[in-house]
């Protein structure tokens, strides 16, 4: 099966729009789809229900960068509705997008039931303890995510969470944190994650 890697170059709600409906447009297509609309802070909640609509009803999209964006919470929870259904969108990408807390834990109920997600990058994003509690839970029941990188400002004890979910989940191969330097609490977790 072929993969096409298709770049929007001026990414924005109009266009995810437009990519959105090309795809449902497009069911004989035999080629996979790797859409990347990384970009500066121009695709919102909205462009992210036009993403969701197309995965509702496509399975040729296998991966989705929507880095850098402003999709917040809301976008979060639209991206979530289409993982609960489409089981194969491989890949997501929605860095750098605003999430709280709230659409960490929207990201992290989807994942109970994905069984297509390999690969989810959710990093430099607003995520805290609690978004960090809510994608541990989810660890500890998906099986099929191998890669999570969740780089940014989560606090020793969320951290101390995703390292516990890993008792349980035997799938992960990769999890990316961040741990700031010089901080003894977050040493110490250092040190039971290089010991697993």
């Amino acid at each position: 099966k072929r993969l096409i890697h298709v770049k929007v170059k001026s990414p924005s709600d109009k266009a995810a729009k437009a990519v959105s409906e090309g795809l449902v447009k497009l069911p004989n297509l035999r080629s996979s789809l790797f859409i990347d609309c990384s970009g500066h802070k121009t695709i919102s909640a909205k462009g992210a229900q036009y993403f969701s609509d197309a995965l509702k009803s496509t399975s040729r999209l296998l991966a989705l960068s929507l880095s850098g964006h402003n999709l917040g919470s809301d976008g979060a929870w639209n991206l979530a509705s289409a993982l609960k259904k489409n089981n194969t969108l491989t890949y997501l990408d929605v860095s750098r997008n605003g999430i709280s807390d709230e659409g960490a834990g929207h990201l992290a109920d989807a994942l109970k039931t994905n069984r297509g997600l390999v690969h989810l990058n959710m990093s430099d994003n607003d995520l805290q303890r609690l978004g960090a509690e809510y994608m541990a839970e989810a660890l500890e029941e998906n099986e099929t995510l191998f890669y999570l990188e969740i780089l940014g400002k989560i606090e020793a004890e969320g951290i101390r969470r995703l390292v516990s979910a890993l008792e349980t989940n035997t799938t992960l191969a990769s999890l990316t944190l961040t741990i700031p330097f010089g901080n003894e609490e977050l040493g110490s977790t250092l040190n039971v994650l290089l010991a697993q």
